[in-house]
């Protein structure tokens, strides 16, 4: 049986609107994904303080912004442990379909981080004030999406200010018509999981790979069996893939993003990554300045430059 696996992000503090909303939109997604003879593979992650609604769903539970704000944890020390435990969660899962609601940034500003990891994208997208809806942060993120749809009738449509390319990707819905939604939806993600490219390692097996030696790329492409050829440098690796003497290369997506972003069309990176590794930034022990780069990092994705500097350098 075909299964869609689907990761239902709903951001909660004591209320149960937002959670609601998303378990409304699983249940009938997963309805007809049944009636089509299809499996419904879902997964609920919520900081509602009310997660029993998500019996039905195997649930990961957040402690809300409300409750992080009453305890003596930092604020800025569990911000980074979420986005630690987040980012984590959606790379095991890898779902076909990663659906947020509330913040497109993501409560903790992660979504950045989260989308390679999905293969599509849907943000459920409530009316803001036009502070919020203006906000560069909440305009370069909502782009991002793959589809947006608004729980409101289409007659609304005048009330939402979301840029000209995002309006053509949104649907606006009632109950009445959420089926269809759901319809079109579910369509769209069996065509896309039957005929798209993704980074697994079924699309590397046999081919010729190339990858630099001694790096964890090698350690990953070793696990892939085929012809590998080993090089001492990205830069080597690549000239290959120009010269037609491999197939692939193997290495960290931002270094691969830049290149294709580079040949102008020529190459292209698989959407979805073989492993999910971490970058760092070293410094010594006693410097007073960690906290203060951890913060200033952070505060970039919080207020959209993180995204903007991704994009500007290596393609959304």
């Amino acid at each position: 049986m075909r299964r869609v696996r689907a990761l239902f992000y709903a951001i909660n503090g004591t209320g149960s609107g937002h959670i609601s909303r998303q378990l409304n939109i699983a249940r009938a997604t997963r309805e007809l994904l049944h009636a089509m003879g299809m499996g419904a593979d879902f997964h609920l992650l919520t900081s509602s303080e009310a997660p029993e609604q998500g019996w039905d769903f195997p649930t990961y539970k957040l402690p809300s912004k409300t409750v992080v704000n009453d305890a003596d944890t930092p604020n800025h020390e569990f911000r980074a442990h979420t986005q630690f435990f987040i980012t984590n969660l959606v790379a095991t899962i890898r779902p076909h379909l990663l659906v947020l609601d509330t913040m497109p940034q993501g409560s903790y500003g992660e979504f950045t981080g989260l989308r390679p990891f999905a293969r599509q994208t849907v943000f459920v997208g409530r009316h803001t004030n036009k502070e919020t809806s203006r906000s560069p942060v909440y305009r370069s993120h909502i782009g991002l999406y793959d589809l947006v749809l608004v729980p409101d009738p289409v007659c609304e449509q005048s009330r939402y200010e979301f840029p000209p390319d995002v309006m053509d990707r949104t649907v606006f819905f009632s109950t009445i018509v959420l089926n269809l939604m759901v319809s079109d939806l579910t369509s769209s993600l069996t065509v896309n999981d039957l005929s798209s490219q993704t980074a697994t390692i079924n699309d590397v097996q046999g081919k010729r790979i190339a990858t630099v030696s001694g790096t964890t790329s090698e350690t990953l492409t070793r696990s892939f069996g085929g012809n590998i050829s080993l090089v001492a440098s990205l830069e080597e690796a690549l000239r290959s893939l120009e010269k037609g003497k491999v197939d692939a290369v193997v290495y960290d997506a931002p270094s691969l993003r830049q290149f294709a972003k580079r040949s102008g069309g020529v190459y292209v990176v698989l959407r979805g990554t073989l492993n999910h590794e971490y970058y760092a930034v070293a410094m010594p022990t006693t410097t007073p300045m960690k906290t203060s780069i951890d913060r200033a990092i952070l505060k970039i994705y919080e207020d959209g430059r993180g995204t903007t500097i991704v994009n500007r350098w290596f393609g959304p």
